[in-house]
């Protein structure tokens, strides 16, 4: 069998073209031989995180590795089937899988990479993965829970999760938990339009730190959009997150009448949580003047299901992205899709023909 060959620096170069490429290799059984991974990144290669994602991807689906070491730049993944070894059945009945990053790397970037597989698994299974909930330039479990999930449910797939423990950088130390209720088939994701703001929803959250952290947070969102009006008054949650270190996340959600958009930012040591809150009311302020219906993080994660749905994808985001435009690139090596862009000032349109894939079932159903 032949191996697709993946550039690594394609792009924005960075480490979703290595997660989308085992994704769609552990579903489509295609073997792939990945280049210059990470390239285009201060330190390149396979870090700590990245290699979780090979280990997971290939002990769930048997897989033949070479090049899986610290710093290394190629990488031969060729898989071989579901590797039913890696389950357990827990109290409730489900097949269940675990896996542990070892480091604050993050779990819902290795959630990302196991998804697609999974939403066509012959059963539902519970995860549990361990790590960082709460990392730099990843999703939080925030934005999974309340964006990501809700957009994939137009499409069928039904996931739940919560967060027993969140995991701040550096000590990690996140528990995550999610069961996903697999499919047949993938409905077409179309949201071209995002219709009214019907609610800003805004989340403060702390581990270990003083109260007045929360305070502050809540004050420069109440100011910030005091002077700035969305058009409906915002709520602020306050939530003290348990954890083994300490952290600062500020979170706002859009509900519009036809999508949901998410802007999170992350404290770190130095930073005053004046500059945290604000930096995410900022962000959705900027998407609001808009008219996208998908913000940017969304337009990325949803790219693979769209090309594996049945029928025309449609959506709406205020730019393409490079993380979307790599993912795009790496979602046509893999499959027989072609994505057209449409720009226009401050707005793209994005589209694609899926290719209805359908889960393959035993006669035993299994």
């Amino acid at each position: 069998m032949s191996f697709i060959e993946i550039d690594g620096s394609h792009g924005e170069g960075g480490g979703q073209l290595l997660r989308t490429s085992l994704s769609l290799s552990v579903l489509l059984r295609k073997p792939f031989h990945v280049t210059k991974i990470r390239a285009n990144r201060p330190h390149g290669g396979l870090q700590h995180q990245h290699l979780a994602c090979v280990r997971a991807l290939a002990e769930l689906s048997e897989a033949k590795v070479e090049g899986a070491e610290l710093h290394s730049q190629e990488l031969w993944f060729e898989p071989h089937g579901v590797n039913h070894d890696v389950f357990r059945f827990d109290v409730s009945g489900l097949e269940s899988m675990f896996f542990d990053v070892h480091t604050a790397g993050s779990t819902l970037l290795l959630l990302q990479a196991l998804l697609p597989p999974l939403a066509f698994a012959p059963k539902p299974v519970r995860i549990e993965l361990r790590g960082g909930t709460c990392a730099h330039f990843a999703p939080p479990q925030l934005y999974i829970q309340r964006v990501f999930v809700p957009a994939v449910e137009k499409m069928g797939l039904c996931i739940e999760m919560d967060v027993e423990k969140w995991g701040w950088y550096p000590k990690g130390g996140g528990v995550l938990h999610a069961v996903v209720h697999p499919v047949k088939s993938l409905g077409a994701f179309c949201s071209v339009e995002r219709g009214r703001l019907d609610s800003l929803e805004c989340i403060a959250a702390v581990s270990n730190l003083p109260e007045h952290v929360l305070d502050r947070l809540k004050s420069t969102a109440l100011k910030h959009f005091a002077e700035k009006p969305a058009g409906v008054a915002p709520k602020v949650e306050l939530v003290h997150a348990p954890a083994l270190g300490e952290g600062a996340m500020f979170f706002v959600e859009g509900r519009y009448e036809h999508s949901h958009a998410g802007f999170t930012s992350i404290g770190e040591r130095g930073k005053p949580s004046e500059k945290v809150a604000e930096e995410a009311c900022v962000a959705f302020s900027s998407f609001n003047d808009g008219k996208a219906a998908v913000d940017d993080r969304l337009a990325d994660q949803i790219a693979s299901y769209c090309a594996l749905a049945e029928g025309r994808s449609e959506f709406t985001c205020p730019r393409v992205s490079k993380h979307l435009e790599s993912n795009m690139w790496v979602l046509e090596q893999f499959l027989p899709v072609k994505f057209e862009v449409e720009h226009s000032p401050g707005l793209a349109k994005v589209a694609v023909d899926g290719i209805g894939f359908k889960a393959a079932r035993t006669k035993a159903g299994t």
